[in-house]
């Protein structure tokens, strides 16, 4: 039996009716701006085609959006900024915001990649900002880089010390511990001449912050790196989701990319339990329902969720009624209880949110959504492209938005 939920559809930002403006975009890294009112900021990240069939060929923009009544209206507070093609290793990612209730204080991560000498990859770094007036102003940003004397701005963290290695962030999972500790996570890529870094994930890793006494800056520590063997993914762990258990407990969930050649190796979920506020977790299992049936899912992005009226946890993503070995397909969109004892999904609650619309094109992905948790009204709200709207050549689509509530 599915869940009992209400849901609404509206476009947030429509399509061109230019057939020759090639782009698209994600709204993500939603967040409330203070402890209390109706103040939201939004990162908007513009996707081109340019011509290029590949993805990693195509370049974007991004751009902060200020919403003063609840996300209701959205403006541009600030120009747009190139952001560049990952191919180029030259880029600049969307900010990341977290608001952190007990300081009031907007909390702002990003993540820069350069060009190295002699193309060995991108050297890349994170950044942070803060606002304390509800996103109107940012302090200057700061490289996170580990307290230790030992590290600098080029090995920056334990366990991407070399600077060889790519770390991958734009829409990380953010939680705030009882103890005050701001946790985020995202994947860290190996490096090695037999072990491509634009080809191969390695694991996940989750940073830890802490706030100075006059909440000026912060402090940042790494936890281990969480890994599967290449049985379970030829590819690694990538792109965690996160959910905060109370106290030091974490749960996470992993993108685990299958592959039918040779060894015919199913996409998972995998997921992951810390104690101690992510500093250690436990071996990766496989994702599943309470009877032990693996949820099934291909290779792409998914998010928690908690009902603030219940308590209840939600896990929304691309969950399917059969195993992939891929990335495809990104439909049904769909959410699904999580019971947080039995560490599972519980199979009767799968509930569609969307399928594929009749006439649309097959490789449309419902995918790579922002969300949040309206404080108004309790909806859970996710945003997404739903792209292509007509092809993958015409690369238009519109900005939909989700609000669904459990009845």
């Amino acid at each position: 039996m599915a869940l009992d939920i209400t849901l609404e559809k509206d476009v947030l930002i429509p399509a061109s009716e230019n057939p020759d403006d090639h782009a698209f975009y994600w709204a993500v890294n939603l967040s409330y701006t203070s402890r209390e009112g109706s103040g939201m900021v939004m990162s908007a990240l513009r996707r081109m085609s340019t011509g290029a069939d590949n993805w990693r060929q195509r370049k974007s923009t991004i751009q902060r959006w200020m919403s003063p009544d609840n996300g209701a209206t959205w403006t541009g507070k600030e120009p747009e900024l190139p952001s560049g093609s990952y191919d180029s290793k030259d880029l600049r990612l969307p900010w990341m915001h977290f608001l952190d209730p007990s300081t009031d204080r907007l909390l702002s991560v990003y993540q820069t990649s350069h060009s190295r000498p002699g193309g060995e990859g991108g050297a890349t770094a994170l950044f942070y900002e803060i606002s304390n007036d509800q996103g109107r102003t940012w302090s200057p940003a700061r490289q996170i880089i580990h307290p230790d004397p030992a590290f600098d701005e080029a090995h920056w963290m334990p366990g991407v010390t070399d600077n060889l290695q790519y770390v991958g962030v734009d829409q990380a999972p953010f939680a705030r511990l009882d103890d005050g500790t701001i946790v985020f996570g995202f994947t860290v890529h190996p490096h090695a001449p037999d072990f491509p870094t634009e080809q191969f994930y390695v694991g996940v890793i989750f940073l830890r912050g802490r706030w100075s006494d006059d909440l000026s800056q912060m402090a940042w520590e790494s936890g281990d790196v969480v890994q599967v063997p290449p049985e379970v993914s030829p590819y690694g762990a990538c792109e965690p989701d996160l959910v905060h258990l109370g106290g030091q407990r974490m749960f996470i969930t992993m993108r685990c990319q299958g592959e039918y050649e040779p060894a015919g190796v199913f996409s998972t979920k995998q997921w992951a339990i810390s104690e101690d506020g992510g500093r250690t977790w436990s071996d990766p299992q496989m994702l599943c329902y309470e009877d032990g049936a693996m949820v099934c899912a291909p290779a792409s992005l998914s998010a928690f969720e908690t009902d603030p009226s219940t308590g209840k946890i939600y896990w929304f993503a691309n969950i399917l009624d059969k195993p992939v070995t891929d990335q495809l397909p990104r439909y049904p969109l769909a959410m699904a209880e999580f019971d947080p004892q039995r560490l599972c999904l519980i199979k009767d609650t799968v509930t569609v949110i969307q399928d594929l619309p009749d006439g649309a094109p097959a490789n449309r992905g419902y995918t790579n959504f922002g969300h949040y948790v309206d404080r108004v009204t309790g909806q859970f709200v996710l945003t997404m492209a739903e792209m292509p709207k007509y092809s993958v050549k015409d690369f238009r689509a519109d900005t939909v938005r989700y609000r669904i509530k459990v009845n």
